[in-house]
């Protein structure tokens, strides 16, 4: 059987078209039209914006930013690494509000704020990584019923919550996490809570598992590697300035 949704939009990116579609469609409804006040040019081009930084928050593009950001750092680190503090530079301004980059920030702002969970305070962390793997459960739940693959985090029964959470750090958090903070390390404190979230979910892990030595040495080395990478960001953070670069940063993206 196929989904209604993926038979609409051909399996590419399904949800996250029809979020666009539910977006358009709301403003056009009376009193939610925010963009009445702009130009019939200006229209086209933001919906164009805006729908190409929301498809972008399909998992399927996660690699690709990480490399994207990357990028942009190693072929600029001479304008990232030599600034003195943690303010965007006027030079990093001017290199960030190009068409090209605005619009790479305006699709990691939203992906980020997509996949923010791991990022803020454990507690909040923790509640909203149930809701989440609730909803996965679900869907596996349905997977079951109409007889076709579970995928791995949808199988409720086989699934161990603070050991999904690792893995989501380890491999799609953390990498993004250090890319963004080297261009802007005003965001550096999302790599501390990620840090510590990481730790909490793995003593969580230790007491609910009980593993044994090999499988404790195994988690332990792969939460000291993101530790690792981690740190390599937090370098150029010195927090507490966060605020000139706010402010600039919004300049770059006007």
């Amino acid at each position: 059987m196929q989904d209604e949704i993926a038979i609409r939009y051909n399996d590419r990116s399904p949800l996250e078209n029809m979020h666009c579609c539910k977006l358009f469609e709301t403003t056009c409804q009376e009193g939610a039209d925010v963009f009445q006040g702009v130009s019939q040019e200006q229209y086209r081009e933001v919906r164009k914006l805006i729908i190409e930084v929301i498809l972008h928050t399909d998992i399927v593009q996660h690699p690709a930013m990480v490399k994207e950001l990357e990028l942009l750092y190693e072929m600029n680190a001479r304008i990232f690494e030599t600034k003195e503090g943690d303010a965007l530079s006027e030079q990093e301004v001017e290199l960030l509000s190009t068409n090209e980059h605005k619009k790479l920030l305006g699709k990691l702002l939203m992906h980020t704020s997509d996949i923010s969970n791991p990022i803020m305070p454990f507690e909040i962390a923790q509640v909203w990584a149930t809701h989440v793997l609730n909803e996965y459960f679900s869907q596996g739940e349905q997977e079951k019923k109409l007889g076709i693959p579970v995928q791995i985090l949808n199988d409720r029964d086989n699934v161990n919550r603070p050991h999904s959470q690792i893995g989501f750090i380890e491999f799609i958090v953390a990498p993004l996490v250090t890319a963004q903070v080297k261009i802007i390390p005003a965001w550096g404190d999302t790599s501390i809570n990620l840090e510590e979230n990481l730790k909490q979910w793995e003593g969580m892990w230790l007491q609910e598992v009980n593993p044994s030595d090999q499988e404790r040495d195994k988690v332990r080395e792969r939460v000291n590697k993101v530790v690792t990478l981690l740190g390599t960001c937090q370098k150029s953070w010195q927090p507490g300035q966060n605020k000139p670069q706010g402010r600039r940063l919004s300049r770059a993206m006007q």
